[in-house]
């Protein structure tokens, strides 16, 4: 949980994993980071959610989980099944026939004044709500995709070799985040055979929508 400057706790990071993933993990090809394979028992389940080398498109996956989530909201707020001071600033819906009115933008793209109950970030999705119609509050979920054990070593040293042979927009920083911030190499370093069961997919600036492990 994350607080404010004002001292209160208002976000929540919450990672989702997959009982049938658990089950058929993807599987990671060396010298290839920007995909994760499809186990062959995920194949029927997946199907549209895979391209031709059964690899999974991250962002055709995440369309569907955040109707998913767009749809037991509502069905939560419908049946009054929210704290009653809990509310959404804007549902989705609200947004896109226009009756929720942005006071900043002319709605050709959203601002961050079109705060809307679910939307999209590269990692996952948020949720965005208001407590007793003053203190903002949000949740990020994160869907996790376990795949077969690999050493996080190896993972590590793939995933930036190929940051910098592709170059997407955000390499640089990328780079700079597994030392300063997300400290995987720093974790890595106290133990070689650390194998790693699970990755979070991201999605990058690339000529094709893929995920990114």
């Amino acid at each position: 949980m994350e607080g404010t400057r004002i001292g209160l706790g208002s976000e929540l990071d919450i990672s989702v994993g997959f009982e049938l993933f658990e089950r058929h993990p993807f599987s990671m090809t060396p010298g290839d980071p920007f995909h994760i394979k499809a186990d062959p028992a995920l194949l029927s389940h997946l199907e549209p959610f895979l391209d031709g080398d059964g690899c999974l498109n991250f962002s055709l996956f995440m369309d569907c989980f955040l109707q998913a989530i767009e749809s037991i909201l509502d069905d939560l707020f419908a049946t009054k099944g929210n704290p009653p001071r809990l509310r959404r600033i804007a549902t989705n819906r609200e947004y896109y026939d226009h009756s929720h009115k942005c006071p900043k933008c002319s709605r050709d793209m959203q601002c961050d004044a079109c705060t809307v109950a679910v939307s999209r970030t590269k990692i996952g999705a948020c949720l965005q709500f208001s407590w007793s119609n003053a203190a903002y509050c949000s949740v990020d979920i994160v869907p996790n995709f376990a795949i077969r054990p690999m050493n996080a070593m190896q993972l590590a040293h793939m995933v930036n070799r190929g940051m910098l042979a592709m170059r997407p927009q955000t390499w640089c920083r990328h780079l700079r985040n597994y030392v300063e911030t997300d400290m995987v190499m720093h974790d890595v370093s106290y133990n070689y055979q650390k194998m790693v069961t699970s990755v979070v997919l991201k999605e990058v600036a690339r000529n094709k929508s893929r995920g990114l492990g």
